[in-house]
């Protein structure tokens, strides 16, 4: 996630462009938004392993 993060253009608004699809109206921006996905799904594979 954070070589993820890194390549990512600088510019919020370039970001949202490449993202599309009312992008630019995410609360927190792209970046804040991407790392609560990735952490919830950190979070969830790492429960679901623990169950299996």
């Amino acid at each position: 996630m954070p070589a993820l993060l890194a390549a990512r253009p600088a510019d919020e608004r370039e970001v949202c462009s490449l993202i599309g699809h009312g992008a630019d109206h995410i609360v927190g921006g792209p970046r804040e938004c991407l790392w609560k996905y990735f952490n919830a799904l950190r979070d969830f594979s790492e429960v679901t392993a623990r169950c299996a």
